[in-house]
């Protein structure tokens, strides 16, 4: 089951990289200049560029996502902690740590990464890293929950759980893709 947990995040993970370029390759199409196309871009894009309206909706997404992160990456650090002091005691805690990383890592990671107030890579990368640890949060408490009960009804939830939240990612980086394409054209 845990193999099937990894796959999970791993695909998810995978789509959120695939969003990413192809941003970067829709960014950077054309002649000369495509650096720097790339990089205007992903501060923002040429049609909301002029927009104060935008702007000032965007800083404050920005603000939230950022607020976002940091408290799912504490709250996911703080679990984390309490689970590897006690895994001598409770080997079976051992199978939630490395998704717990995964959720730290990635809404704390993406704060740190995506500087750039309203820029549109860091909406992608503050939506991306969040979608990534929650999953992985999830996908820790799938795991405790298998290791717990195993046998019972949460097998069930345990196995269509991440199925459903991985057609659920990948319709929202469909869409996402789709509106970045049409942003970019």
């Amino acid at each position: 089951m845990l193999d099937y947990f990894y796959g999970v995040l791993s695909g998810a993970a995978a789509l959120r990289f695939l969003w990413f370029l192809q941003f970067a390759v829709s960014s950077s199409r054309g002649g000369k200049g495509r650096l720097a196309r790339l990089r205007k871009n992903a501060i923002l894009p040429a049609k909301h560029r002029d927009n104060a309206d935008i702007l000032d909706e965007r800083a404050a997404l920005t603000d939230k996502l950022q607020a976002a992160g940091y408290t799912l990456g504490a709250l996911a650090l703080a679990v984390w902690g309490v689970m590897a002091s006690e895994v001598e005691a409770h080997p079976y805690l051992r199978v939630a740590l490395p998704f717990l990383s995964v959720a730290v890592l990635s809404s704390i990671g993406s704060t740190l990464l995506f500087r750039i107030a309203a820029g549109e890579a860091t909406r992608m990368g503050y939506e991306s890293g969040l979608a990534v640890a929650g999953l992985s949060i999830v996908l820790a408490t799938l795991a405790l929950a298998v290791r717990e009960e195993p046998g019972t009804w949460i097998q069930a939830i345990a196995w269509a759980t991440p199925a459903i939240l991985i057609i659920r990612d990948l319709a929202d980086v469909w869409r996402q893709a789709d509106a970045t394409r049409t942003l970019l054209a």
